[in-house]
């Protein structure tokens, strides 16, 4: 029910898979100082994954939420996962 009312007021979607969701953790944790859940870094894997190719003018992309575990961003940060 979400994707279908999303799609009609996005110009674009793309997904990301686990493991590039990881990586954008990581990269916004030692790149930008930031913590976020993967669920709020999907549109950064989307990005750093090339499924989701920036504009010619200025991208946003949104990254919500800081509720992780200690213990998942432990293993997400050291590579476990």
């Amino acid at each position: 029910m979400t994707v279908p009312l999303i799609a009609a007021g996005v110009e674009e979607l793309a997904a990301a898979n686990e493991r590039a969701i990881a990586q954008a953790v990581r990269f916004l944790a030692f790149e930008h100082g930031l913590v976020a859940e993967p669920s709020g870094a999907v549109a950064v894997a989307a990005v750093l994954s090339g499924r989701l190719q920036p504009g010619d003018g200025a991208t946003a992309l949104v990254v919500t939420g800081r509720n992780i575990s200690a213990r998942l961003l432990g293993e997400l940060l050291s590579g476990e996962r």
